[in-house]
């Protein structure tokens, strides 16, 4: 807690950007070190074959056998569950995943831009930016131990849904986040409305930075949820011959999201100019209307719940990293409500 709070505290007030910058260069300079130091201990093993090209092959023969008519009687079928087939519901589920990924890229762009211009003085004291930053990190760290301490509260047979319940809480909570930023937006708006302020984008607004901390800490829990589920998703879910492509195709799922950021900006701002109205993204912050913007995610990533929700009833979840040719009965998605909401470790650990 104490790098954080004196990170969060001290560097805005200083005032050279280059000591500003160059503090986290040294600091990361010596990380950097510290990792090399270990190279020797570090234990190579040699790949055996490569799964990529499994994968591939899959696909080449599904194009090439595409013409084959199928026999009447499924009995004179011959099939063998490939386990790189595997990826494709797994695929399909975490592509539902992937509109959550566009409300947490909101918190380094729209969200600080709007505490930039309120006012951000409690007392005689001026509240840095990276304040609320460090608690969306603080909120990221306690909704992680939660998740961990419910994962480690099912039995071993449960056990397996945890990443689907940790994903729907996630998405539930990127819902919230975005009504309530909305909804301090609405306000932020009438607040500019009233005094003045639309067409002078410096002034400072006479509204308190504080009613922006509620997003940013739902935006910390859905942050947390979304790397920690999707990590034990991967780890519990894929054959492992793919799992040391994971930790890739992770960082690809949240790649994937912050280009649906970009692209949903864009979309919604052309959407918007339809029948020569004014975008909702305009010149300045105070002549632009955000909060439709966060009210058209919170729908969206109501629809994309539902078909989470859908998917999830559908999927066949694995019951062991050892078996990999059995896969568990569909149990449904209402046995995963139910056990979330019997599990007696749901409530959080604050360490």
């Amino acid at each position: 807690i104490l790098v954080p709070v004196v990170s969060g505290f001290a560097l805005p007030y200083i005032k050279p950007w280059s000591i500003r910058f160059g503090i986290p260069a040294i600091c990361t300079l010596v990380a950097m070190l510290v990792f090399i130091s270990g190279t020797g201990s570090y234990v190579h093993v040699k790949p055996k074959g490569s799964t990529l090209t499994r994968v591939c092959r899959v696909f080449v023969a599904s194009t090439l056998k595409i013409h084959i008519r199928h026999p009447n009687d499924v009995s004179e079928l011959y099939e063998k569950r490939d386990l790189n087939e595997e990826l494709v519901p797994n695929v399909a589920l975490r592509d539902k995943d992937n509109l959550k990924r566009s409300t947490r890229g909101q918190g380094n762009t729209f969200f600080l831009e709007q505490a930039n211009k309120m006012n951000r003085k409690v007392g005689k004291l001026k509240v840095p930016l990276p304040t609320f930053l460090m608690f969306y990190d603080m909120t990221k760290s306690q909704v992680t131990k939660f998740y961990k301490a419910m994962e480690n509260g099912l039995s071993e047979s449960r056990r397996k849904f945890a990443p689907a319940i940790g994903i729907a809480l996630g998405m539930i909570l990127a819902v919230l986040c975005c009504i309530t930023a909305a909804k301090v937006e609405e306000r932020r708006i009438s607040v500019i409305k009233k005094h003045g302020l639309l067409e002078k984008p410096d002034n400072t607004i006479p509204m308190t930075i504080f009613w922006l901390l509620p997003q940013f800490l739902l935006l910390g829990g859905v942050d947390a949820l979304a790397c920690e589920s999707v990590a034990s998703f991967f780890h519990g879910q894929v054959p492992a011959s793919m799992k040391n492509y994971m930790i890739l195709f992770t960082e690809a799922v949240f790649g994937a999201g912050i280009v649906g950021e970009v692209l949903s900006v864009f979309v919604v701002g052309r959407i918007s100019e339809q029948g020569g109205q004014p975008s909702w993204f305009g010149d300045t912050l105070n002549k632009s209307r955000l909060d439709n913007y966060y009210w058209t995610l919170a729908a969206l990533s109501l629809i994309n719940l539902f078909l989470y929700a859908m998917i999830a009833i559908l999927y066949a979840y694995r019951d062991s990293e050892t078996d990999e040719d059995q896969t568990a009965a569909q149990e449904g998605f209402w046995t995963v409500v139910l056990l979330l909401l019997e599990n007696p470790y749901l409530v959080p650990i604050l360490e």
